[in-house]
């Protein structure tokens, strides 16, 4: 809305789906439409006095039960299949037990890559992707798969970092197993609720959204849109450490339990690694492919 010629200050609020803006003079309300069509959002003048036509509601409220059903059904589906498939051992079990070398670590990297991580940050990168190459329609395969090089990098740098720093903290706290299995049990209550919040089965759990200080979001808004800024993909794929991904998870409670940075630096560190061909594979067919 900003980049729209006239308006001046926006105030978005996303749990209501509203917008404020503040103009030197009436915006045109095609160019505030094209601003914000790609992200699945509309403006339209209406009355204040007006109210939503009653036939807009019936259909809103017949489109979610609808959602509600299939989601339903998709939920029954997977818990089924993944019954069957336990009751005849297929499913491979990899887990973090007490002790993770580093091999284990990369391991579980290449296993969370094609899995929580290719359906986490791999929807984001592919957004990200996407938007990179309606800004820059004209350049090479190399060139639109450079951000995701820089992605990467930053990615690893942040996984290894953190990782150590995760360690030293837990060092400090010295978890007991009970403090060890609370964390983890709050940790996949946020993963739920996450969830939810992506399917939009609840809509009121908008309100509890967590939210990156507007001034930094701003900044990596600002930074995305420069033809040949390092910073913002750097900065996403750093961004990566705290994004709701099972097995990322479970290695930060066992680095955190560890309380070595060596230890907690190089587990997460190999872990990282073994997500890099899972990722740099969706980059390259994002970047080389129409």
């Amino acid at each position: 809305f900003k980049q729209v010629n006239g308006v001046e200050k926006v105030n978005v609020n996303h749990a209501s789906g509203k917008a404020e803006l503040y103009c030197r003079f009436d915006p045109d309300i095609n160019e505030l439409n094209n601003a914000i069509k790609d992200h699945g959002y509309s403006v339209s003048s209406v009355d204040s006095s007006e109210d939503s036509p009653k036939s807009s509601k019936n259909s809103k409220h017949y489109e979610i039960k609808k959602d509600h059903l299939e989601i339903g059904a998709i939920f029954l589906i997977v818990v089924a299949a993944y019954f069957i498939l336990k009751q005849f051992n297929i499913l491979p079990n990899i887990s973090v037990s007490d002790k993770v070398t580093y091999g284990v670590a990369f391991l579980i990297g290449l296993v969370a890559a094609f899995s929580t991580c290719i359906a986490v940050t791999g929807g984001l990168l592919v957004a990200a992707t996407n938007k990179y190459t309606q800004l820059h329609p004209n350049l090479s395969g190399y060139q639109k798969f450079k951000p995701h090089i820089y992605f990467n990098i930053g990615r690893i740098v942040s996984y290894t970092i953190l990782g150590g720093l995760l360690a030293i903290i837990g060092s400090r706290l010295a978890l007991s197993a009970k403090t060890t299995g609370l964390l983890t049990v709050v940790v996949s209550i946020i993963m739920i609720i996450l969830g939810f919040q992506i399917l939009n089965i609840f809509p009121w759990l908008r309100h509890l959204n967590l939210k990156m200080p507007k001034s930094l979001a701003h900044k990596i808004f600002d930074a995305s849109n420069e033809k040949t800024n390092k910073t913002a993909p750097f900065l996403f794929g750093a961004s990566t450490f705290f994004l709701p991904c099972g097995f990322t998870q479970a290695l930060q409670l066992y680095v955190l339990s560890t309380g070595d940075f060596i230890i907690g630096s190089f587990t997460m560190f190999f872990f990282s690694l073994g997500t890099l061909p899972g990722l740099v594979s969706l980059g390259a067919v994002s970047s080389f492919t129409k």
